[in-house]
């Protein structure tokens, strides 16, 4: 534990230097005021100012395209500077309040105690922090990290990964310089240690995200055990026609991904009587669009790589599988299942006894269905039920209705166990049998780590 405190102080004041030295390189280089030129002689005073020129444009052009997911969360300013934080935010004269937590987990029995599965419990685990003017103002993001450190340290064999600790919001947005001017007194903050990835909490109001097209999505709380959240428009005009144009041709029986110790194949048929097929993104704009904003909603990033770059594609895609794209006609459904893969039951799959595993789903709704058409999704476990006897029953736990262009997150791991590959039991779920028409719908599913697995 003293080696780790003496590592990140160690980070920090190389951070820190970091941070200082182009403020006195700026000092040395507006030292001497003489004409530009003079001081190059074989070099024509003209090619100087154009040089000049293409470095001040640069620098523009640089710091406009810069992001939320730009942000450095080691204390300096887009542009590597010392940042001054003009709008640091108030406080008392001891500083600002912030109550900071790391990730946790609701709890199944409170949840079905309350018999609502949309009831958001207390946070665990939350401690008061008190972030002292001079960080505040000198934009100081690593002394604050120390300081949520320190409040809240580590337990034995808590998971240590790479890169450093870092500050989020419960929106997700990491704590950067310019985030920080931003702050509420009593602000929720969330502390993610090395490597670690977010998931969001449940929440009472909704969590408002930018989704890098100009647009912002609510992210809202429609069940706590296990955590399932609704977001509105998430697909954008054209693109559900553009998905299941594509994928018509190709659809075909669904099939079930068996266990290794499962005998009886021709009854796992039955689970699942739907169509399906993948599509892969490649060379696809509109696809690739719908991946780069389940990135952003999940908030998957690659240290210091913009989110428009083609390196961070490649690393946030290394977690993805294929879109799958499902079509249920009448009398259709999928019994109720877990998009995990139980490492006891696939001894042989390395990537699983590594902690490796399916984090999270994006269900996405193709198109409208009546209430008394059916095809809800359903989670049977919703509000910390019991499993259920008959896993075709839609009356159980909670139900979402589908509507053209929405879309539901839900998580198969627990937050606090993520890196470890903890699986949640409850989020167990499936397809209402539909009573006439059609229904479409794809999806995205995400692992905790890059893995092979694109299409199972």
């Amino acid at each position: 534990m003293h080696g780790h405190r003496r590592e990140w102080r160690w980070r920090a004041a190389n951070a820190r230097a970091a941070v200082r030295g182009p403020k006195m390189n700026s000092r040395l280089a507006t030292a001497d005021r003489r004409p530009v030129g003079e001081n190059y002689g074989h070099v024509p005073a003209r090619a100087v100012v154009c040089l000049m020129a293409v470095f001040i444009l640069g620098g523009i052009f640089i710091t406009r395209g810069t992001t939320e997911e730009d942000s450095l969360p080691s204390g300096m300013c887009a542009g590597g500077g010392q940042c001054s934080c003009p709008g640091a935010p108030p406080g008392s004269e001891e500083g600002l309040v912030v109550l900071i937590a790391r990730q946790w987990d609701p709890s199944p029995q409170a949840a079905a105690q309350h018999q609502d599965v949309s009831y958001v419990q207390p946070r665990m685990g939350e401690k008061e922090v008190v972030l002292p003017h001079s960080s505040l103002s000198s934009c100081d993001v690593v002394a604050l990290v120390e300081l949520a450190m320190q409040a809240l340290p580590l337990t034995e064999g808590a998971y240590r990964g790479k890169g450093l600790p870092s500050l989020h919001t419960e929106a997700g947005l990491p704590l950067s310089a310019e985030a920080l001017q931003q702050l509420q007194p009593r602000q929720r903050l969330v502390l993610l240690e090395r490597g670690e990835l977010f998931l969001y909490n449940p929440s009472s109001t909704p969590h408002l995200i930018d989704l890098g097209d100009g647009q912002m999505a609510n992210v809202t709380t429609i069940s706590s055990v296990p955590r399932v959240f609704l977001i509105r428009n998430f697909l954008r005009d054209g693109e559900p026609e553009h998905v299941i144009k594509r994928a018509k041709p190709q659809m075909e029986r669904a099939g079930v991904h068996f266990y290794e110790t499962e005998q009886d194949r021709s009854a796992a048929k039955q689970v699942r009587t739907s169509s399906n097929t993948f599509l892969n993104a490649a060379g696809d704009p509109v696809l690739t669009g719908i991946d780069e904003r389940v990135a952003r909603l999940l908030r998957l990033r690659h240290h210091r790589l913009s989110v428009s770059s083609p390196q961070y594609i490649n690393q946030v895609e290394a977690q993805m599988e294929h879109m799958q794209v499902v079509n249920y006609q009448p009398s259709q459904n999928y019994e109720a299942h877990r998009d995990y893969f139980p490492r006891e039951l696939y001894p042989s799959w390395g990537e699983l006894q590594e902690d490796k595993n399916r984090m999270a789903t994006v269900f996405f709704y193709l198109n409208d269905l009546k209430e008394d058409q059916g095809g809800e999704t359903f989670f049977p476990r919703a509000g910390g039920g019991p499993l259920p006897r008959n896993f075709a029953d839609c009356s159980l736990g909670m139900k979402v209705q589908p509507k053209l262009g929405d879309a539901i997150l839900f998580y198969s791991m627990h937050a606090q166990g993520v890196m470890r590959g903890a699986v949640d039991d409850f989020s167990w779920h499936g397809g209402c049998t539909v009573n006439y028409g059609e229904k479409w719908g794809a999806n995205k599913w995400i692992w905790n780590y890059p893995s092979g697995s694109t299409r199972l």
